[in-house]
Formats: C-alpha cells, structure tokens, sequence
C-alpha cells in the first residue's frame, strides 16, 4: 500500500477546489439553485407582496390617522390594500422604531407583536434584514422597506418603514 502524505492530498483538494467549473445544460434540464435566503425584491414585488403572513411598521400621516401602526396583513400584503388589522403604536407623533422593542395588542385578535428593530437599521440598504420579531404563534424576520405609500385614504397616507415575516 502506496502511503500519500497529508500535504499532497492538501494540495490535490485545494487545487480542486480552485477550477472554475461552469455547469452545462443539456435539452430541457435546467439548473437549481438551493438556498434559505430569500430572493431579492424586484420593482414587482414592491407594489405586491405574496404570502406568508406578514406584519408592516408603518408611520401614517397627516389627518386623523397622523402616528405609528403595525399592520398585520394575514397571506402577505397588497400595498394598496388596507390590511386585515392594525394596532395603534401612537397617535398623533412617530414612534423611533430602532433600538428598542416595541410591542402592541391587536384588540380584534388579542395577540401581542413584538418587533426588536436594530439601532441604526434606517442606515441599511432596502430589504436588509434589521432585526426580530414574534407572537405567540412564531418568530419573524425584519426588513427595512422603501418606505413606498401603501394604502392611503381621505387625506392620509400610511408609508411602509419596516416589515416583517415569518
């Protein structure tokens, strides 16, 4: 038996490792890619969002609507849509949603949401991940979003900040 050394087979992998190896494609096959992140938003899906549920952290202004909203949207939300429920975070100013946890109570459904935005989340790139969240069912993933209107009524707007989903 022909003993290799560790070195040389070091070597073999590494310099393996190092072709550049380009996949082809044959007929009708086609390559997937596998991968837990999701995609990256595209101009399309800004005006429309699919499922999973999701929650939205939304400053709404001015009128009567004036302050601070998560907006819970239960197959994912339609930015022109309102949402299934809301809860009032405040009224009448702007609640800093980085650097602390915040949490509020739908009153239609007694569930408390918690989102933890990250200090300095407003600094990062739309759709970056920029913190937590969680109900009692399950915890979410954050996002910074572009702060595009997303519904609107007599004389108000509410602006999507950051959203949030399973």
């Amino acid at each position: 038996m022909k003993l290799v050394s560790f070195a040389a087979v070091s070597a073999i992998f590494v310099s393996s490792l190092a072709l550049q190896q380009t996949p082809t494609l044959e007929g009708n096959s086609t390559i997937v890619v596998i991968d837990d992140a999701p995609a990256a938003p595209s101009a399309k899906v800004l005006t429309k969002r699919a499922p999973p549920e999701t929650v939205i952290l939304a400053n709404c202004d001015p009128s009567s609507s004036f302050g601070s909203y998560m907006l819970y949207y239960n197959a994912g939300h339609n930015a022109q849509g309102a949402p299934d429920a809301q809860c009032i975070v405040r009224q009448n100013s702007f609640v800093t949603w980085e650097g602390r946890a915040i949490s509020c109570t739908f009153a239609s459904s007694g569930v408390t949401f918690t989102a933890n935005i990250a200090a300095g989340a407003q600094n990062q790139t739309n759709f970056s991940i920029v913190g937590t969240a969680f109900n009692s069912f399950h915890g979410f993933t954050c996002r910074k979003d572009d702060k595009h209107v997303m519904w609107s009524g007599s004389g108000f707007s509410c602006k999507t900040i950051y959203y949030c989903q399973p």
